[in-house]
């Protein structure tokens, strides 16, 4: 069933929803927390500035700019964190190698992988958890051209729009509109693999899938664990310096 030529195509598809909501159930405490950081400090420093007569430049900087930057560092670490989390578990039961598998003729028309299918499904849910699930693949043009045919894939909030402004707009003709919106969606797919994808991912570049289908087992939550941590780590590290200093800029 995982394997077969449309069964597997539809198992896939709606392990990845399902892993979509996983990911965000993992993901929520630490962006939780991320949300507490500018509640409980900001006001807290705010009033220690102001017992000490601190410059409103130099006090905004420091009560507002700094507790803000911990909750957006937070929240795009704790996505990361819940996308490796549920992407190393699928990887290491066995069940991304037959994802991989199945979609790997039809991704290869596009320049990518099999692998790449799972980011873009995950892009439907949301554009970020998708572009941040593209660190699965191995390639590093490859990845690039994921993240790009990824942010052409509308995510839930998109969706959850565009239905509404149709039929407000069109009444009886929303439903021609929403197809075309979704016919222009896989247009643009289309366009940004044959533009991007002759420099990111060369055809003479491209090889054939060659695998071997690993058995089923266990998980091994020690290892989850630890590499979902370490990656969430790093981009909460690099993503404190990038929106610290894009802030402070606007």
């Amino acid at each position: 069933m995982a394997t077969g030529r449309i069964s597997g195509k539809v198992f896939a598809c709606a392990a990845m929803l399902l892993a979509f909501a996983c990911f965000m159930i993992v993901a929520m405490p630490l962006m939780g927390i991320g949300v507490m950081v500018p509640q409980i400090f900001t006001p807290l420093l705010q009033n220690v500035m102001d017992a000490f007569h601190v410059h409103s430049f130099l006090a905004s900087i420091i009560s507002v700019l700094i507790p803000n930057t911990v909750y957006f560092a937070f929240s795009m670490s704790g996505f990361v964190f819940g996308v490796n989390f549920v992407f190393v578990f699928l990887e290491d039961i066995g069940y991304i190698a037959r994802v991989a598998y199945v979609f790997d003729g039809l991704m290869s028309k596009l320049g990518v992988q099999g692998k790449s299918i799972c980011p873009m499904i995950m892009g439907f849910g949301c554009t970020i958890g998708g572009a941040a699930g593209a660190r699965v693949i191995d390639n590093y043009g490859q990845r690039l051209l994921t993240i790009a045919l990824t942010w052409a894939v509308p995510c839930a909030a998109i969706w959850s729009v565009i239905p509404v402004l149709a039929a407000y707009f069109f009444g009886s003709g929303a439903i021609l509109v929403v197809l075309g919106i979704l016919a222009y969606m896989m247009l643009m797919i289309f366009i940004i693999s044959k533009v991007f994808g002759k420099k990111l991912s060369p055809a003479e570049t491209r090889t054939g899938l060659v695998m071997e289908l690993p058995p089923y087992h266990k998980p091994h939550w020690k290892n989850i664990l630890y590499t979902a941590w370490i990656r969430a780590i790093d981009i909460f590290k690099r993503a404190l310096k990038t929106i610290f200093l894009i802030s402070l800029i606007v």
